[in-house]
């Protein structure tokens, strides 16, 4: 155990030395304004704005030539006439595309939706016109907007708007691989020739941002803030460890294999405990406060064992949680799938929980700080306090 505890002590000593590294060179102006994970403020914004040619950055198409490029892999003569939105002078997105891109000229448009941690914004249960958020974007760029908010009105009248096109591709932009079951939904009605073509940070973006800083020698300023934010997006892909400390960390684990060995192969089996104990803490605080009909879900505990273990074994990013009654009126659920939130599901009411400590749990890859801090029991019961406490507020509003 001695010998265990030593090995520890040297791995965080490895780690104190490179943050206080990371700590001299911090400033960085987009954690002073956005928090990381903010699609649509931060993310979507800049990379439309990099994309814009009319943009301030007064280099043109030339972002938008190393996108298609990289990125899209596409003939980038769409680029000889074409418009972005949001931009520089119109910061709001089109019908909440996060990134669109038009080319009249083409009858030609590139739909981008940027997704990190948010949930896609299906709606499976209510009659919107669409089901799946991407099959809504696509739809209402080759149709119009219904008419009618319903389901049935996509075979009646729609309004036009200036963006509809007969051609469109249509883009994911996530952190990684991992996808949900909602993904299929999402994408809906949308043809399988067209299809959606799957797009991360973790290596286009990087990418793309890296060949433009090499080709922007001549402007000092401009080249500072795409390297900021390639140190952001590195950092939330986890891909920001400089060769030097993997080296030394690699060095320290062949010192003691069997100590690495063993961190390694039980991580799974903690991961898979600390979602159990966090829903049973739920369930019973839930019970306690006098909540009604309280259950986890899967109601059958040997199905919600195997769930979990999908969960924090496979990384597969599985709906479980717990549901309950606050009267007699709709059932509530807090749930794991994507980032926890809570919400409605009969009436499409769905919310990301506003608490800093409950922001982007991921228990499908425990990827974010706040994930790996419910490993402590302290945290898990002072979690679930703060979730109660929104979800009470919220239900009194």
């Amino acid at each position: 155990m001695k010998n265990h505890y030593e090995f520890i002590l040297k791995i965080k000593e490895i780690k104190d030395k490179y943050d206080k590294e990371r700590n001299e060179d911090r400033f960085n102006i987009f954690y002073a304004l956005h928090k990381e994970h903010d699609e649509v403020n931060l993310h979507s914004r800049f990379i439309s704005y990099l994309l814009a040619k009319n943009s301030g950055h007064k280099k043109g198409d030339f972002f938008a030539r190393k996108f298609f490029d990289i990125i899209l892999e596409m003939d980038n003569s769409f680029l000889d006439e074409y418009e972005v939105i949001p931009n520089e002078f119109n910061k709001t997105e089109f019908k909440e595309i996060d990134i669109l891109l038009v080319s009249k000229k083409l009858n030609h448009a590139i739909v981008i939706e940027n997704k990190i941690y948010a949930k896609d914004s299906n709606h499976t249960n209510k009659k919107e016109g669409y089901n799946g958020q991407l099959e809504r974007y696509y739809n209402t760029i080759l149709k119009g907007v219904p008419i009618e908010n319903n389901k049935e009105s996509r075979n009646n009248e729609f309004s036009p708007h200036n963006y509809i096109c007969s051609k469109i591709d249509v883009f994911y932009l996530a952190l990684n691989t991992l996808k949900t079951d909602s993904f299929n939904i999402s994408k809906g009605n949308i043809p399988e020739d067209i299809g959606v073509k799957e797009i991360y940070y973790t290596d286009k973006i990087i990418e793309w941002l890296k060949s433009c800083l090499n080709e922007i020698e001549d402007d000092a300023f401009l080249k500072k803030i795409i390297n900021q934010y390639l140190i952001l997006v590195k950092n939330m892909t986890k891909t920001n460890i400089p060769i030097k400390e993997l080296n030394d960390l690699r060095n320290l684990y062949s010192t003691d294999l069997r100590t690495t060995q063993y961190i390694i192969d039980n991580f799974k089996h903690i991961k898979w405990h600390t979602v159990d104990l966090f829903l049973c803490e739920l369930e019973k605080i839930l019970n306690s406060e006098g909540y009604r009909n309280v259950t986890l879900y899967p109601e059958n505990s040997k199905e919600r064992n195997i769930v979990i273990t999908d969960l924090t074994h496979n990384n597969k990013d599985i709906n479980v949680g717990v549901k309950f009654k606050i009267d007699e009126g709709d059932t509530f659920y807090i749930s794991t799938l994507n980032n926890l939130s809570w919400g409605v599901t009969e009436s499409e009411k769905w919310y990301d929980f506003k608490s800093n400590e409950l922001q982007n749990i991921r228990f499908s890859d425990f990827s974010t700080i706040n994930t790996y801090n419910l490993i402590a029991k302290d945290n898990i019961e002072n979690a679930v306090k703060i979730i109660l406490e929104e979800i009470s507020e919220e239900v009194r509003k």
